[in-house]
């Protein structure tokens, strides 16, 4: 289970993701940009990429976090991830439902991924 909260913060945008299993992370950054944005993209893959997952979990998020921003400024979203080993599948549909906030990145600041009795959770802090 994914949940995120916005937490304040006094310029960007801060949001708290907490996951269950750890390779949901994935997933969360993903919903943690439609929660901000109301992104909605169709439900047909255009184009597909693979990110190499490299180094900590923490740089895996930064990476992906980034990597979507920019996708979504060429107008795709995620429809579906898949994880096969190190090497991260995202299947891009063509936005429908354009960003009602621009996202310019996700920064490194308070990334760090902390386990609890129920599951992770690290902070994800947007520039915009």
């Amino acid at each position: 289970m994914i949940r995120i909260e916005e937490v304040e913060h006094t310029a960007d945008i801060r949001l708290r993701l907490c996951v269950e299993e750890i390779q949901e992370f994935y997933l969360g950054v993903v919903e943690a940009m439609r929660y901000l944005t109301g992104v909605e993209a169709l439900s047909k893959a255009e184009t597909v990429i693979s990110l190499k997952l490299e180094g900590r979990l923490e740089d895996q998020i930064f990476d992906l976090g980034n990597e979507l921003i920019f996708q979504l400024s060429r107008g795709f979203f995620p429809i579906a991830l898949s994880k096969i080993g190190s090497e991260l599948k995202v299947e891009l549909g063509r936005v429908v439902q354009h960003p009602t906030v621009e996202l310019k990145a996700l920064t490194y600041h308070e990334l760090k991924v902390t386990a609890f009795p129920n599951g992770f959770c690290t902070y994800l802090i947007f520039d915009v």
